[in-house]
């Protein structure tokens, strides 16, 4: 089972900051954490690396450390790196480092941006602690280690030793006493290879203050390269022009106050994927039933909208491919960064009872009245509460996770988020006299993601 630690770097940072960095980070771990089998689901946190190793010795047999300002594109990149450490005969797998041109007058070190460790061999190297800066003498480990880098000359593949050992008497950095405790013990250590490295990213929020002062609402000029390039790729205007063709979230519909004897009225809900039409088969719809899309993008709402109007609902993959090169030059498809979503097409019949079934129920779809409203549900939401004013039954509103995304976790301090959530919650609620909202919140704020308000019409 894999334990999740998150170590805070940044403890000596304002609580605002830290806080804010936190949830940032939050955001692809708790992702990971759903995602992977046997999982221990409290994230065990702390200012201290061994005391969330020694916790976690006590939870599980493999502990998956990342650090304040990790990031992650791969929602089960923890599993992949625990089979590549198995595979491998890795007893931990992490970023090694070994800045000495000559390798001879400076040790190993283990960053503490992330890594997987496995606790059960953590306990017969005798517990050794992580290791910190310091200047000592004592000692190490004679260390064979490849002569092919990950990049540069001081990230070797692996490193291991034959049990030699030699006096060493200098500098020492983070991760060297866990990892001279472990080559004593004839065990190996693995670099994160390639093709798990451009899965993630590590922020280095303790690095300078731009990073601090941006998430403040400062207006600097960032020097910091893994800062300059999160701010750019977390604008909302980056994905404004971005379409998600296939959901990313849960398919399922678990609604707590409609069954299938419960025609809705209206659905709202994000351009996005192929959830809106679970929402409908989730309940019982007609030809009086209403589609709302609502979109900050409209990209998403013009897509969705030549769906309607022109596509035969055979090949969605080829589809999204020709309104691309024939349609909107600009339109960007969107799905799991770095990952093919042409595998989920098969996926999506399934889910709709196959082919034939899928085709009747598109069929149908198609002759609903459409609605499109761009929307900024964290700014003037006064169309959307107009649509609502006027169309009371039983209305059901989804917008994914529009309050949980990497951009808004970025531009919106935590506090700031949880506002703008229950004042879209507000709005929803005070317009409608029966609604179902599937709006997950802010991970800090405690509400559920599931609730229905007024009193359904029957």
């Amino acid at each position: 089972m894999i334990v999740f630690g998150l170590y805070n770097q940044i403890s000596n940072r304002t609580p605002e900051y830290q806080e804010h960095i936190k949830e940032i980070t939050n955001f692809a771990v708790s992702l990971q954490t759903s995602f992977v089998k046997d999982s221990f689901s409290l994230i065990i946190e702390s200012s201290n690396i061994d005391d969330i190793i020694d916790y976690a010795s006590e939870k599980g047999d493999w502990l998956y450390l990342t650090s304040y300002g990790y990031r992650s594109y791969k929602h089960d990149l923890a599993n992949d790196i625990l089979n590549f450490a198995i595979e491998n005969n890795y007893s931990i797998v992490g970023h090694i480092l070994h800045d000495d041109p000559k390798h001879d007058s400076k040790f190993y070190s283990l960053h503490y941006q992330c890594f997987m460790l496995n606790l059960k061999e953590w306990k017969e190297c005798g517990k050794p602690k992580f290791g910190g800066h310091e200047n000592k003498s004592t000692v190490l480990p004679v260390v064979i280690r490849t002569d092919e880098n990950i990049h540069d000359d001081y990230t070797p593949l692996e490193i291991f030793s034959l049990g030699e050992t030699k006096d060493y008497d200098g500098p020492l950095v983070e991760g060297w006493n866990i990892v001279s405790e472990f080559l004593k013990k004839g065990k190996q250590i693995g670099n994160f290879p390639q093709e798990i490295r451009k899965f993630k990213q590590h922020l280095y929020p303790e690095n300078g203050d731009g990073l601090e002062k941006v998430l403040a609402g400062e207006e600097v000029e960032l020097t910091d390269i893994n800062h300059k390039n999160y701010v750019e790729t977390t604008s909302f205007e980056n994905f404004k022009g971005g379409v998600y063709v296939y959901n990313t979230d849960n398919m399922d519909v678990d609604y707590q106050a409609y069954t299938k004897n419960d025609i809705l009225n209206t659905v709202y809900a994000v351009a996005s994927g192929w959830k809106p039409l679970r929402l409908l088969e989730a309940a019982s719809w007609n030809e009086n039933t209403r589609m709302v899309y609502l979109d900050y993008s409209v990209s998403a709402l013009n897509y969705r909208k030549w769906l309607v109007d022109n596509w035969d609902g055979v090949d969605y993959n080829a589809i999204i491919k020709y309104y691309k090169e024939h349609i909107d030059q600009e339109f960007q498809p969107l799905f799991y960064a770095y990952q093919d979503y042409s595998p989920e097409w098969d996926k999506h019949l399934e889910i709709f009872g196959g082919l034939e079934n899928w085709l009747d129920i598109w069929t149908r779809y198609r002759q609903l009245e459409h609605k499109y409203l761009l929307v900024d549900l964290f700014g003037d939401m006064s169309e959307l509460a107009f649509d609502m004013k006027q169309n009371s039954g039983n209305n059901v509103i989804w917008v994914s996770n529009s309050f949980y995304t990497e951009a808004c976790l970025r531009n919106m301090r935590p506090k700031e988020l949880n506002s703008k959530y229950k004042s879209f919650l507000n709005i929803i609620i005070n317009n409608n006299k029966a609604i179902e909202i599937l709006a997950p919140p802010p991970s800090s704020y405690k509400d559920p993601a599931f609730r229905f308000y007024g009193k359904k019409f029957t």
